[in-house]
């Protein structure tokens, strides 16, 4: 997603595929229902934001529960996070919502301090949504990175494809 036209790609496939992301954003009104049920408030950190799409509508969620003072939105492609600011900024400022964009890359995440937890920070709710997990190259080192920037309490949401066959009949595993 790096030049114009790989980017410019990714949103036509988000847009066209607007219609079929309702079940995921329901499920995201679910989720920050649970989310506040835990009695304090977060700060989210969109990991990979792409368009900003589902990230926004669950902190928007969250926002009608009183539970959310900040979105972070972190991504490589300037193009990207450009978009999801902007639709960020529309939707949330108005609600109290301070947006803040990060320029980077989430396989760099500890080099980026504003998006560590720590003591007098708020809980964070860390997120890898749209198949940003599909696009690790080493997953294990991502989640003990994550690990070691999170605290105590913080939360992670991330959604994953589950494998059409299990790993045992998959002939390109054996």
């Amino acid at each position: 997603y790096l030049d114009n036209q790989s980017a410019a790609d990714y949103l036509a496939v988000c847009e066209a595929y607007g219609s079929t992301r309702g079940g995921l954003f329901a499920e995201l009104h679910s989720v920050a229902a649970r989310v506040s049920a835990l009695g304090s408030a977060v700060e989210v950190v969109a990991i990979g934001s792409g368009d900003g799409r589902a990230e926004v509508c669950l902190t928007r969620a969250l926002v009608g529960q009183q539970m959310v003072s900040r979105l972070f939105l972190l991504d490589i492609s300037h193009i990207l996070l450009t978009k999801a600011n902007e639709h960020a900024r529309i939707v949330l400022r108005p609600e109290g919502v301070d947006v803040r964009a990060v320029h980077g890359n989430f396989h760099d995440l500890p080099r980026y301090a504003m998006l560590h937890a720590g003591a007098g920070k708020p809980r964070r709710l860390y997120t890898l949504l749209g198949a940003t997990l599909a696009n690790l190259s080493d997953e294990l080192r991502f989640f003990r990175d994550l690990y070691s920037c999170a605290a105590a309490g913080d939360l992670l949401l991330l959604d994953y494809q589950v494998a059409h066959n299990p790993p045992e009949e998959d002939p390109t595993l054996k």
